[in-house]
This record gives C-alpha cells, sequence and structure tokens, in this order.
C-alpha cells in the first residue's frame, strides 16, 4: 500500500520532521513484517542542496519514492513554482501508485488536502489518515483554517488517531479508527542506569516555549536532593540554550540536585544517554490548547527505554494506554513535581519494555484488520 509522508531514510540529507520521519520508518516495517509491502511517498521537497527524483529500497518489504529537492529559495516567485510543481508531481504519483478501493495511508499535513481529495476523487481510492495533531490549533491558526483541516479530515475512510481524545474530536462519523500514541518499538538494552548512588534524571524533548518542558524540570530541581542528577537533551536555538543555562546558573545557587544540559544525541547514542537513567520527565505546560490534540511522544520514548516517568496529569496521557506507567502531578509547580519525582521508587520491580511490546502486537493486529476490512467494502 502507498504511504503519503515526510520521509528520508537517511537523516540530515531531506528537511523532514524527525518525530514524523520515525513515525512514518515505524508504521511501514510494522505493516511489512505482517507481510503487506509499503511503498512511500516522500512529501520533502527541501534539503540542503539539490537532490533529483529517486527510488530507494529502504528495506525488504519497503520502498520509498522521493521528489526532486532543492534548498528553499528566497525569492517568493520561485517558491510559489516550485510549490506548485510539487503538488503537480505529488498528483502524478498519487494517480500512478494508488488503485480504486484500495487503501492508502496518509501522515495528516496540512499543505496537500486539495492535491490529496482531487486524487481521492477521481482514482476512488480509500484514504486511511494518520493524525498526530491539529495544526490549526498547535499554529494557532484561523477559525477558517480550522474548518478547511476539519473538513479535510472527515473525508477520510478510517484513521490512525494519536490519542483517544483526538478521536472523540474528529471521528464524528464513526469510521473504522486504531489508536496509536507513537512509536511502540521497545529498545534493546544497551547498559543499565548509573550506579554512583544518585538517582539520574532525564527530559529528552522539545524546547518549544509555549510548552516550556526543559524549564519547568529544571525549577523543580531547586526542591530535590543532593542524591538526584538532571540531565537535559535536546535541540534549541543558541537563544534557548543561553537562557538554560542562565536558569540552571540560578538554581544551582540553592539547589543540591546538580543539572547539566547535555546537547543532542542520536541513535544508539541516544538510547544510551536514556538508559543510564532512571527517571523520563515529561513537564510540559498543562495550559496548552495542544493538550487535547496531541500526545508527549517522550513518554513512549522513555518508557521503550525501559525508564520510569512522571508527568503532568493531562486527559491525554491519563486516558492512554500507558497511563498505569505514569507517575502524575497535578499541579504545574515547581515544588509537584520534584513531589512526583521524589514518590517514585527506583528499586521497585518494573518492565516498561514488556508492556510496549504488548501495544505494538496489538496495534499491528488492530492496523491489518483495518486495512483488510477497508479493502472488502
Amino acid at each position: 500500500m502507498l504511504y503519503f509522508g515526510g520521509f528520508d531514510h537517511i537523516t540530515n540529507r531531506r528537511k523532514v520532521n524527525m518525530a514524523g520521519c520515525n513515525k512514518v520508518r515505524y508504521i511501514s516495517h510494522l505493516l511489512s513484517s505482517r507481510g503487506i509491502p509499503v511503498e512511500i511517498l516522500s512529501n520533502s521537497a527541501t534539503a540542503a542542496q539539490k537532490l533529483p527524483a529517486q527510488k530507494e529500497q529502504v528495506e525488504e518489504g519497503i520502498v520509498a519514492y522521493y521528489l526532486p529537492a532543492a534548498p528553499r529559495s528566497k525569492h517568493k516567485p520561485l517558491r510559489a513554482l516550485r510549490y506548485m510543481k510539487q503538488r503537480i508531481q505529488i498528483f502524478a504519483m498519487l494517480m500512478k501508485r494508488t488503485k480504486r478501493g484500495e487503501p492508502m495511508l496518509m501522515y495528516h499535513a496540512d499543505g496537500f488536502y486539495g492535491t490529496v481529495r482531487l486524487a481521492k476523487w477521481i482514482k476512488r481510492f480509500k484514504l486511511i489518515l494518520e493524525v498526530e495533531e491539529l495544526y490549526s490549533v498547535i499554529k494557532r491558526k484561523s477559525e477558517r483554517k480550522h474548518r478547511r483541516e476539519m473538513k479535510f479530515i472527515q473525508k477520510a475512510d478510517g484513521y490512525l488517531f494519536v490519542s483517544q481524545l483526538l478521536e472523540q474530536l474528529c471521528n464524528k462519523k464513526h469510521k473504522p479508527y486504531v489508536i496509536s500514541h507513537g512509536v511502540y518499538g521497545a529498545e534493546k538494552q544497551l547498559c543499565a542506569p548509573r550506579e554512583d548512588e544518585k538517582i539520574h534524571l532525564v527530559y529528552a524533548g522539545t524546547f518549544n516555549p509555549a510548552k516550556g518542558g526543559p524549564w519547568a524540570a529544571v525549577r523543580a530541581a531547586a526542591f530535590l536532593p543532593d542524591k538526584y542528577r538532571m540531565h537535559i537533551l535536546g535541540a534549541a536555538s543558541a537563544k534557548q540554550i543561553a537562557h538554560l543555562h542562565k536558569l540552571i546558573d540560578s538554581i544551582s545557587e540553592e539547589s543540591k540536585c546538580r543539572v547539566t544540559y547535555d546537547g543532542v544525541w542520536h541513535g544508539e547514542d541516544f538510547a544510551r544517554v536514556l538508559q543510564s537513567c532512571h527517571i523520563g520527565l515529561s513537564t510540559q505546560n498543562p495550559a496548552g490548547a495542544y493538550n487535547d490534540t496531541s500526545f508527549p511522544s517522550k513518554i513512549l520514548t522513555y518508557l521503550a527505554n525501559g525508564l520510569r516517568v512522571v508527568s503532568v496529569r493531562i486527559p491525554a496521557v491519563e486516558h492512554s494506554d500507558v497511563h498505569g506507567l505514569i507517575t502524575y502531578y497535578d499541579e504545574h509547580k515547581p515544588e509537584e513535581i520534584a513531589k512526583a519525582i521524589l514518590s517514585v521508587d527506583v528499586e521497585a520491580p518494573y518492565d516498561s519494555r514488556a508492556e510496549i511490546k504488548k501495544l505494538e502486537d496489538r496495534l499491528a493486529s488492530e492496523l491489518t484488520e483495518m486495512i483488510t476490512s477497508l479493502q472488502k467494502h
């Protein structure tokens, strides 16, 4: 089946959202391992240098098709021309690679509504829409753009939602759906938590100021004893890093818990850094409207690497399939975050990887069942 979304098999070759790219890779692997071959159509048209159209074997059962890509132009007319050219190329690929009555999976993206709707109307393929968030909510777009996004979502024949809350919000006609909070692949154990008589905490995620995650984590360190050590990971601008270091320096004057910003890690190095810690922190601001339409992917990343998790209590997490593995705090205050951290017993028996594996098996079964059902009707 065709899978349309932002994807690149090689890191830093094309400009893609890494979280989205990893989800496309994961779902593709899950389907191909269950006997459903996948053709990925990447919508990425930008890169650090000019790249030709390309067909690439990702792994057995997965082929990726890439459009031509080039650096983003500074000139508006050239950007507009490339925008139109990309839509024409995508439309042509959709017409060529889809079949009447056959399902196509699309990672929800807000720039391709018209292109996909026209191709669907002509070819009559079944559209399974993977909805991770509502862009009109996350990006605070106008009411008109929100209606347009919701109208497109209603055109799908089936869904892959990131949370039950998002399903309730979007699936008004009660069409077939599957819930996948993120990537369920349990990471192999590369190392054990450090044995230095410290309890190591990690925040690994977005530095989006609106979500405030790393800053909330650092402020909580002021209320932790010296047996705790906090690590902050993630990509950030120079300004954001400077702001974080300033906050760390300020907190360090009164905190016994040492805090460091440890930069950006990838692949097995990233897994090793996580697995050397005991507790993962999901400390985003619960007041943001995005909390109703998205699921913090960092939670699954922590669980997949065997960590315990401390999270703010938000409906998307509390009503999720991993809610029983989470230690919650209710008020978004540093002392409340610290209290939740202190309540975690890192010596108690715990196996989050086994729970993640159960969710993966269920997802594979439900997704293949939905695809088969759509093919029959």
